[in-house]
């Protein structure tokens, strides 16, 4: 899941509609529901537009909640999240990340983002052991899939054997987090990206 911080969330969400409508007909499928008093938007996205293989889609989910546009490819999780609490906590009281912001130039580059690689390496890791098609999914869309050739041969799936991963509470200690900063200039762009070491692996 991602969390987009707006001031006006409800807004955001609403405008989000708008990106649909740059996807091919046959291809959007966009929707909305109610939910909880909210709205819930989906659409689906295409995987590689321009491609001459048959063309593959993922349902993106997102709804507004409080300061945030929450998006992700599984409306279960989007439902959960809009169940919780009242109040959220800024993910800015947490001293590690400001820290972790400083390292990157700080939050007024124009663009920064926050992801929790332990939860995410979590739902990865399961969503593997279960089903390897999963993993070629995660893979194909990362840097070292391109490299691989995943987008064009799925025979990389013969290669591994992921229901044999470890359970996920023996390698949940090297994740933790990672921060990721853009800024532009009239001389270009310039990325910066931090990842503190976990505090399980410190000494």
């Amino acid at each position: 899941m991602w969390l987009v911080g707006s001031r006006n969330a409800e807004l955001t969400a609403a405008h989000l509609k708008a990106l649909s409508s740059l996807l091919p007909p046959e291809v959007a499928h966009y929707k909305e529901r109610a939910f909880l008093g909210r709205t819930l938007y989906s659409f689906a996205v295409p995987r590689s537009l321009g491609s001459e293989e048959p063309q593959s889609v993922v349902t993106l989910h997102y709804a507004p909640r409080g300061d945030y546009v929450a998006l992700t490819t599984d409306a279960g999780l989007l439902e959960e999240f809009l169940r919780g609490t009242s109040r959220q906590a800024s993910l800015l009281e947490k001293a590690e990340l400001a820290e972790a912001a400083q390292r990157v130039g700080g939050l007024d580059t124009g663009f920064f983002i926050y992801e929790n690689d332990r939860l995410s390496a979590h739902s990865m890791f399961e969503a593997s052991k279960t089903d390897s098609l999963n993993a070629f999914v995660l893979l194909e869309t990362l840097e070292l899939g391109s490299r691989l050739g995943l987008g064009r041969e799925r025979g990389f799936l013969n290669w591994f054997d992921f229901s044999l991963l470890p359970p996920y509470d023996r390698v949940g200690k090297y994740f933790h987090f990672d921060v990721t900063s853009l800024a532009v200039s009239p001389k270009g762009y310039t990325v910066r990206y931090f990842a503190p070491t976990p505090p399980t692996l410190r000494h």
